[in-house]
């Protein structure tokens, strides 16, 4: 924070370097979770039909869904993405954000 850190000056120094590191863990968290929910539903309704025991350990992904629409879990979490992009796009102005 800026009392801990007055000499953090934003685009100089030791802050670039830093903004290296957040965009590099929020593309590792963003990306990395979306390819394994998305993995998820690709490979766990195949591996179903040999037991139950893949299905339960991955339930928070299906539970909602019937059987036949299992896919959905990866448009909602895309969905969901995309809504909570809606306040980064533009943050200045509020009509953008309510248009996205």
């Amino acid at each position: 924070n800026l009392q801990q850190h007055p000499y953090m000056i934003c685009g100089e120094g030791d802050h670039k370097i830093l903004i290296g590191f957040a965009v590099l863990g929020l593309v590792a968290y963003v990306f990395g979770f979306g390819a394994f929910y998305v993995t998820a539903c690709v490979v766990i309704p195949g591996r179903s039909k040999h037991g139950l025991a893949a299905i339960s350990a991955f339930r928070f992904i299906f539970f909602r869904f019937r059987p036949e629409w299992w896919f959905w879990g990866a448009v909602f979490l895309a969905r969901n993405l995309c809504l909570a992009l809606a306040s980064v796009i533009d943050p200045g102005n509020p009509y953008s954000s309510m248009v996205y």
